[in-house]
């Protein structure tokens, strides 16, 4: 999280010219730059690599007995964590970020913040949506505009998932529901 609090910090103070920020988010964050050259989109392939690198790495015996476990309770959970977010959004009156269409503060927080949190997190879940479907639905705003309505929801949730973990680690490590640093 300190590698987008801390350049950003130091954008926002001057310590780093805008313009620079700008050239290095064409070049190696976009698929397209505004003079229509190909950018690296180097977050999404790196990101793309890390993921692919640690699956293959993963014995095959234990990813194929763990799938059947895994693969259930991820789609429950993420369900369950989707409809979580719509039902707070309803409680607190989530209001869209300027700019963008309204389905009622359910859908909103649901499509707003859910969403692109679990569709990748800050670069493929952010970037993704800034360049991709957001840009398609939302012609009148820019990327920039995408970005940062859905970048806060998504630093406030790594925040707090963080805390919740090291919260569940410090309950339930000494107990029977501790895996012990194994899968099975």
């Amino acid at each position: 999280m300190l590698c987008i609090f801390v350049p950003s910090y130091l954008v926002y103070k001057g310590w780093i010219p805008q313009d620079l920020a700008d050239k290095c988010n064409e070049n190696f964050f976009s698929t397209k730059t505004p003079n229509n050259h190909l950018g690296s989109d180097f977050a999404n392939f790196f990101i793309t690599c890390v993921i692919a690198g640690s699956i293959l790495s993963v014995d095959r015996n234990l990813l194929k007995r763990s799938l059947s476990k895994f693969l259930p309770l991820t789609l429950i959970v993420c369900l369950v964590a989707i409809l979580s977010v719509g039902f707070v959004g309803f409680l607190f009156n989530y209001q869209k970020p300027e700019g963008f269409s309204t389905q009622g503060s359910f859908l909103d927080s649901i499509f707003y913040v859910a969403v692109p949190l679990t569709n990748g997190g800050t670069n493929l879940g952010i970037n993704g949506f800034a360049n991709g479907i957001y840009k398609d639905a939302f012609p009148q705003l820019d990327q920039k505009t995408i970005r940062t309505a859905i970048i806060v929801p998504l630093m406030m949730a790594r925040c707090l998932s963080i805390l919740f973990a090291g919260l569940m680690y410090f309950i339930f490590d000494k107990t029977k529901f501790s895996g012990k640093g194994k899968l099975e």
